[in-house]
């Protein structure tokens, strides 16, 4: 195949030739790159038929932001330059936006979100992004029991103002040779210890290691990495944007505005009334949008989206996890409010400016669901300020299923993303001096977008407390079906104590897993063609987005009984069928 593996050649592939070739060349830089996306934009058709190419150029340009193409290979671009090449580059996928229908959109919004103001990518993802990369270039351990590791889980999962402190106490931990008083001092001068990082809901309980052969680049790494927290926890990119639109914004929206930006650092008891204000401005803004002639402002508007988005998730994460202690009837209350501004949110991501109303004419089903939902799950919302009891979760939990739905149905959509993904990132491996994209970046590529999506991931972390809670109260179903499978699945039923511990298990016929503990970041091993556990990871869990794009059968049986009774057919060929929101697992004859 023109990529040069036995991938099949998704639909958009005669474009992936072209990216291949600039991307092979002698000298690349991004201004290069921006300048070719831009023409291969420019011919690329409207509508339905121009959507796989499209997409083929949003991967090219991801692999770009998360630095899985080289920025600069001998050539030096002058810094004006590369600012005409991404002024073009933005405005054109601005016009294309305001021009296109509502997928379109969602992908021109994506492409914009990959280019930055300044050309070199926003630092929002970036957080995530590089410090994987930073671990891969250094080889550093990604293993359980490595302060790293630990540290990448907790900003993979909940990045929060914390991150800046941790960063600078690790960076005098390297400075200082590995002292680790070194390391506590900056900790608890800023109001942090080794107490409060073993609490957050990904601990940090091990001590940093210091590499000596390492500890240049690591520290000339980590600095520019601090440099990544210090812009998107003190809102760089989101108070550009609110610079860039208050010239025509009118008085309420900067109002409002500058109380976002104002009180980005606000303590728990504020967040929620900022989230509030977040969701005001992106409703506001997304009207706007749909009116607006002026191509310039558009864009600016977008930027101004996107960093509102990536706020909103900052401060709900910090918020989200501090939860646990209240009243379970208080707790309920909180997380409906939470649930009710994160499905707003998600709507707005989705459709800006087109998310108020059901259109029973709109294609766009998924984008009317979220509507629907959101539409429904207010009046919940307003009945359960009168009063949250046990009635009130069974009203609750069909349209909490219906909200999960709809996040399976982002992750079924990304589907076609990742096949474009692998064919043009192994392409890319196979042709580029560098020997990149990273084959980690190739095989995650869709998981990432979908986890680093802003709204969806918290609104499937509120979903999982949310659903919690309400079984506390004496609510929920049984079952929860994550993945259907192929649907359903069929093998020899074997019981795991937890899913770890059997990660690089082969197994040499067709398996269902009856496995007691998840974590949520585990892989479904080799041969496992269904998975039923007692454990209840979210909708976006590593494990949950890895059972839907490889069609295993993955449930949640959450009463004990029931569970326990499922060792019956231990060593025994089942057949496990979704059936009406629940696994039936029956043994087959013969």
């Amino acid at each position: 195949t023109l990529s040069g593996t036995d991938i099949h050649p998704p639909e958009g592939a005669e474009l992936a030739k072209e990216i291949f070739d600039n991307e092979s060349r002698g000298s690349v830089t991004l201004m290069h790159r921006y300048g070719a996306a831009s023409s291969l934009i420019d011919r690329t058709p409207p509508g339905i038929a121009g959507m796989d190419a499209i997409t083929m150029i949003f991967v090219w340009l991801r692999f770009s932001q998360i630095r899985q193409l080289s920025w600069q290979r001998n050539y030096n671009t002058k810094p004006r330059e590369l600012s005409s090449a991404s002024d073009k580059l933005n405005m054109l996928i601005a016009w294309r936006w305001k021009n296109g229908g509502a997928k379109e959109k969602e992908i021109f919004r994506l492409m914009l979100g990959c280019i930055g103001r300044g050309g070199s990518g926003g630092d929002g993802q970036a957080i995530r992004d590089e410090i994987l990369h930073i671990m891969h270039r250094h080889k550093l351990p990604e293993s359980k029991g490595n302060w790293v590791e630990e540290w990448h889980q907790k900003l993979h999962n909940n990045s929060t103002p914390d991150d800046i402190i941790i960063c600078q106490a690790y960076l005098a931990f390297l400075a200082s040779n590995g002292n680790m008083d070194e390391y506590l001092r900056v900790l608890r001068e800023n109001g942090l210890s080794p107490e409060v990082l073993s609490k957050y809901e990904r601990a940090i309980t091990t001590p940093p290691q210091f590499y000596g052969d390492k500890k240049d680049g690591l520290i000339h790494d980590f600095n520019n990495y601090l440099r990544i927290l210090k812009n998107v926890h003190a809102g760089a990119d989101l108070e550009k944007s609110a610079e860039c639109v208050r010239g025509y914004m009118d008085g309420h929206i900067n109002v409002l505005l500058d109380s976002i930006l104002r009180e980005r650092g606000a303590g728990d008891g504020r967040i929620l009334a900022v989230i509030d204000s977040i969701t005001e401005v992106r409703q506001l803004v997304g009207s706007k949008l749909t009116n607006e002639g002026d191509v310039h402002k558009v864009r600016d508007m977008l930027y101004l989206d996107l960093g509102l988005e990536a706020q909103m998730r900052l401060m709900a994460e910090r918020a989200i996890g501090n939860l646990e202690g209240l009243p379970v009837s208080d707790r309920t209350r909180t997380l409906s409010l939470w649930a009710a501004l994160a499905a707003e949110n998600l709507m707005y991501s989705s459709c800006p400016g087109r998310a108020g109303i059901v259109d029973g004419k709109d294609p766009y089903a998924a984008g009317n669901e979220l509507k629907a939902c959101v539409r429904d799950w207010v009046q919940l919302v307003e009945e359960g300020h009168k009063g949250i009891a046990k009635d009130w979760g069974v009203k609750a939990m069909p349209v909490i299923e219906r909200l999960r739905r709809s996040l399976g149905v982002i992750v079924d959509g990304m589907q076609h993303i990742q096949h474009k993904a692998e064919y043009l990132g192994y392409g890319l491996l196979a042709k580029t001096p560098e020997k990149i994209p990273e084959k980690w970046s190739i095989t995650l590529f869709s998981e990432e977008l979908i986890r680093g999506g802003g709204c969806s991931f918290v609104l499937s972390t509120i979903l999982r407390k949310l659903d919690k809670a309400i079984r506390e109260l004496g609510g929920g179903p049984s079952w929860q079906v994550i993945s259907q499978g192929q649907p359903g699945a069929t093998g020899r039923l074997v019981e795991v104590q937890d899913l770890l511990s059997i990660q690089s298990h082969t197994y040499d016929e067709d398996t269902i897993l009856l496995a007691n503990s998840i974590s949520g970041e585990e892989e479904p091993p080799a041969g496992v063609k269904g998975i039923i556990t007692r454990d209840a990871p979210d909708v976006l869990a590593h494990i949950s987005v890895r059972a839907r794009n490889l069609k295993v059968l993955f449930g949640t049986c959450f009463e004990e009984e029931e569970f326990e009774s499922l060792g019956r057919f231990l060593g025994k060929v089942v057949k496990c069928t979704p059936d009406k929101g629940r696994i039936v697992v029956e043994e087959v004859s013969g």
